[in-house]
């Protein structure tokens, strides 16, 4: 996980206290990220977007939070 260059300790802190929707979220957003932009259709809903947006905001929320520590 890239946090780990900035901070080891945030690394660690993420897979302590993220659930795994949250890293499977982001995950799947830099897949379908990656796919769109070689010109692979993907099929996805309003819904499952949504769904990842609002994890991938959790997970922002608290890398905020540890940078405020």
């Amino acid at each position: 996980m890239i946090s780990g260059a900035f901070n080891p300790q945030w690394r660690r802190d993420i897979e302590h206290n993220m659930s795994q929707e949250v890293k499977d979220s982001v995950d799947s957003i830099v897949n379908i990220r990656n796919q769109i932009a070689h010109g692979i259709s993907v099929g996805i809903t309003y819904m499952t977007i949504k769904n990842y947006y609002d994890n991938a905001i959790r997970l922002i929320d608290f890398l905020r939070q540890q940078c405020n520590v």
